[in-house]
């Protein structure tokens, strides 16, 4: 097991889980993924209401939620 986390800035708290190393994997798979698409310039449009109201691109996306 390994502790991972995330910081709230806005609370200024630290939350720390335990992981089992298949998480840990799953995680570091997800994350090179989206490495790849990024680098691949590979940004496909996902629009939902919750998504594209805070998204700073709305205004310039064509497949923008309606």
């Amino acid at each position: 097991m390994r502790q991972v986390g995330h910081w709230y800035l806005r609370l200024d708290e630290e939350m720390m889980v335990e992981i089992s190393p298949e998480e840990r994997e799953a995680v570091l798979d997800r994350a090179r993924g989206i490495i790849r698409s990024v680098e691949a310039m590979e940004f496909p449009a996902t629009p939902d209401y919750n998504t594209c109201r805070f998204c700073d691109y709305a205004d310039l996306c064509d497949d923008r939620y309606q």
